[in-house]
C-alpha cells in the first residue's frame, strides 16, 4: 500500500514479509529511484530520495509508527547530506 502522507512524502507499507527483508526491498527502491534523472531546460537533475524505516506488527500504534518513520528519514537524510547537491 503507497500513501501520500503531504507534499512530497509518501508511505509505503510492506506486509507478508519480516523487518529485515522489508528493509531490503525498500532500499532496492530507493536505490532505484536515485539512479532516476529528470531532464529540464536542456539539464539533467538527478532524482534523490531519503527513506526511513520502521517495522510494524498489529499492536504497533499507528501515529508512533509515523513518527519512527519519519524520525528514521530524518537519520537517512543526515547520512546522505549534501549528495542531492552533486552534479550527476
Amino acid at each position: 500500500m503507497v500513501a501520500r502522507i503531504a507534499g512530497d512524502e509518501f508511505a509505503v507499507i510492506l506486509t507478508r514479509c519480516d523487518a529485515e527483508g522489508g528493509e531490503d526491498r525498500i532500499r532496492a527502491l530507493q536505490a532505484r529511484i536515485n539512479e532516476g534523472r529528470v531532464h529540464y531546460g536542456g539539464t539533467r537533475i538527478p532524482v534523490r530520495c531519503s527513506i526511513g524505516v520502521h517495522p510494524f506488527n498489529a499492536a504497533t500504534d499507528p501515529g508512533e509508527l509515523i513518527e519512527a518513520a519519519d524520525q528514521a528519514m530524518y537519520q537517512d537524510k543526515d547520512r546522505r547530506k549534501g549528495g542531492h547537491l552533486r552534479s550527476a
